[in-house]
């Protein structure tokens, strides 16, 4: 059961470190005070952002030369969060139509061989991007990288049962010896080399972590389930209980796992695991969480007695990338605390021993332990992790505007759970034609309020029992969202009329995966006309990876889903218990919400 894997892992965490539950700042780290204010500090992450742009040409071919996906969707990365963590929109035009060019002439995939990772890289930088400026294209584009990953490379529980699919040529059933437990939940590391069958943490990590915020943002299980199957994986296959830390590579073959311990592989685990913990609102994932992060921030092979990070790789953004979700969705706790420290000791240590003298003091170095001999790009994106990361964790800045709430939906509910609702006057001096206009939109509101209230009932009790409904099932909400957008253009299906194994990609998924949701997923209270709720569609990459998206019809939906079926009513009967839920709701009686970002 994963809840007893869970609980066997957070003892094994906590016991490597050999502490109580609880997060205390290490004595070791002497550099840990907070330094400058946060409009100092957004200041040096903005001057930081602008040189790495007058450097490097984001729609550069010569960018990936070398097969460096994961440094470009890294620079991209970057600027995006800087906007999104001061609820700015300083780099969105740059963004937005920087990515889709280069998606149109390069597609999601390096030189080949093409790997899964980078595809997988691609998902997230458009995801962040989206999450950020509202672009619909953008979730195009992560959802169709999704879906590329998944199709190339994902162990589905029967793919494991079966030793065969994932994109792969042959059979990766493990030897009996091997291990009781299925393989369902990784990602193998190739995609264009399909008799290879190792399968590695920079693709399953990342993976995991797009699936729980798709999951997040649509509410729609099977995200859910592919980033549990993930997590699964991770911690069967992947977890080295002795150094409390995820190793890179597993072979199924001879069930040997290559540690090679890199930030980065803890980086992606630690992202898609704080997700889960918040969506689901599940205590032992957050236990979890914190002991793995109080191991990973403290690990010697990457860690100076003064809580540096001193990994020579390029790998260190993406782990204070990693460690802000888990702090932004954990705030006011001992675990928000440890990571701002954690990040102030990095942020103090780039701006004493990484940044150029003066006039040259927006360039930064790839090593946080010397000052840079000459621009180079990397080190600018690299720092730039920790330089957003310090304002961000700072007070709010007062000549920009708020942060964005960590995710879409939170926004539009963040009203009801407070309670602060708009307040309706009337002018009693007034006309009496002001009074009745006043009685006219509140009793509109109201008859509003009933209506949304009947459907939101509706629509629960069906997803009861339509839980695992397919994949590629769109809502009429979708579809008039990019009705509204023409400049989005479907394509064809690529896997028109193929004999596809769809069914097998979404059904057997393992009991013991299941952790049931204490509250409903964040948003799920929230109307989807303000915030559409997309469903993966059932195609993936063209073989140039270039991610496109393909949309059926609200009516090709409706029909896939319950053919024949007549359209829903609601019974009279019906009318007493949707008046209790209207009398609810208005009374701010609802059911908690999983934790918010903080704001």
């Amino acid at each position: 059961m994963l809840c007893l894997r869970l609980i066997a892992m957070t003892a094994v965490c906590w016991s490597v470190v050999g502490e109580a539950q609880t997060l205390s700042i290490p004595k070791t780290w002497t550099n840990a005070t907070p330094s400058l204010d946060r409009q100092s500090r957004e200041n040096l992450a903005n001057r930081a952002a602008t040189a790495l742009l007058q450097h490097v040409d984001l729609t550069s071919p010569s960018l990936e030369t070398g097969g460096n996906v994961q440094g470009v969707t890294s620079m991209y990365a970057v600027l995006t969060l800087q906007d999104y963590y001061s609820g700015n929109t300083t780099w969105a035009r740059t963004i937005v139509d920087s990515m889709q060019l280069r998606n149109s002439q390069y597609g999601i995939y390096g030189p080949p061989p093409a790997i899964n990772s980078d595809g997988i890289y691609w998902g997230l930088a458009y995801f962040y991007a989206y999450r950020a400026y509202k672009q619909r294209p953008l979730l195009d584009l992560a959802l169709s990288a999704y879906n590329a990953t998944y199709w190339a490379g994902f162990v589905t529980p029967q793919d494991a049962i079966d030793g065969s699919g994932a994109g792969r040529s042959g059979s990766f059933l493990p030897s009996a010896s091997c291990t009781n437990d299925t393989i369902a939940g990784g990602v193998f590391k190739s995609k264009d080399d399909q008799s290879l069958f190792d399968l590695n943490m920079e693709s399953t990590g990342p993976f995991m972590a797009l699936a729980a915020y798709l999951y997040e943002l649509t509410g729609d299980p099977a995200y859910q389930q592919a980033a549990l199957l993930s997590l699964d994986f991770t911690l069967n296959f992947m977890f080295n209980e002795t150094a409390g830390i995820v190793g890179d590579t597993f072979q199924p073959s001879s069930c040997y796992l290559e540690m090679k311990p890199l930030t980065v592989n803890q980086a992606w685990f630690i992202e898609g695991l704080s997700i889960l913990a918040n969506v689901t609102d599940n205590s032992t994932l957050t236990s979890f969480l914190k002991g793995l992060v109080l191991n990973v921030t403290t690990y010697p092979g990457w860690s100076s007695p003064d809580g540096v990070l001193s990994e020579a790789l390029n790998f260190k953004g993406i782990f204070i990338r990693g460690l802000m979700e888990a702090r932004m969705r954990n705030p006011e706790t001992d675990l928000s605390r440890y990571i701002d420290a954690y990040i102030d000791v990095q942020y103090n240590s780039v701006l004493a021993l990484a940044r150029s003298p003066t006039p040259n003091d927006s360039f930064y170095s790839t090593s946080w332990s010397g000052p840079p001999v000459e621009y180079v790009a990397d080190g600018n994106f690299i720092t730039l992790d920790v330089l957003n990361a310090a304002f961000s964790i700072t007070g709010a800045s007062k000549s920009s505007n708020p942060p964005a709430n960590m995710h879409t939906t939170a926004s539009a509910s963040t009203t009801s759970q407070t309670g602060t609702q708009p307040v309706h006057t009337v002018n009693t001096s007034g006309s009496r034609v002001g009074t009745i206009a006043g009685g006219a939109i509140g009793g509109g509101l109201a008859l509003l309020a009933l209506v949304c209230a009947a459907y939101l009932w509706r629509r629960r009790r069906r997803d009861v029992t339509d839980e695992y409904r397919p994949r590629d099932a769109f809502n009429d909400n979708l579809t008039h969202a990019l009705a509204i957008e023409p400049f989005i253009v479907p394509v064809p299906n690529p896997f028109a009329g193929a004999n596809l194994p769809w069914t097998s990609k979404r059904q057997h998924i393992s009991a013991s995966l299941r952790i049931e949701r204490t509250s409903a997923p964040v948003g799920a209270s929230t109307s989807s006309a303000t915030t559409p709720t997309p469903r993966v569609d059932d195609h993936t990459q063209e073989e140039s990876g270039s991610a496109q998206s393909n949309v059926p019809s609200a009516r090709d939906a409706s029909a896939h889903m319950n053919p024949g079926a007549p359209a829903e009513q609601i019974d009279a009967a019906e009318i007493p218990m949707l008046v209790g839920l209207l009398n609810n709701l208005l009374q701010d009686r609802q059911s908690q919400l999983p934790p918010r970002y903080e704001a």
